[in-house]
């Protein structure tokens, strides 16, 4: 049976070729602060930051960092960070 459309027959076949130097990507939000907890913790945690003001929220802001936004995304930031790898 032939691999799907797109698919190499071999997956080794593309060792050994440069990767593309440009990158046609988007995206939307930032990423997690370190040891948010995972899918659901982020998700609690983007909860509690556009929630109303309390103690709850003041301890996420200060722990994530006052200038943390979790619906800031920086495309060309993001495409310089998989350039590098």
């Amino acid at each position: 049976m032939p691999p799907p459309a797109g698919r190499h027959a071999n997956p080794f076949s593309m060792v050994g070729k440069p990767l593309p130097t440009s990158f046609d990507a988007a995206g939307a939000g930032a990423c997690p602060p370190e040891n948010s907890g995972g899918t659901g913790g982020f998700a609690d945690l983007k909860e509690v930051l556009v929630g109303p003001p309390g103690q709850a929220r003041e301890e996420m802001r200060a722990w994530a960092g006052k200038d943390y936004a979790p619906e800031r995304f920086n495309l060309d930031a993001a495409n310089t960070a998989v350039a590098a790898i």
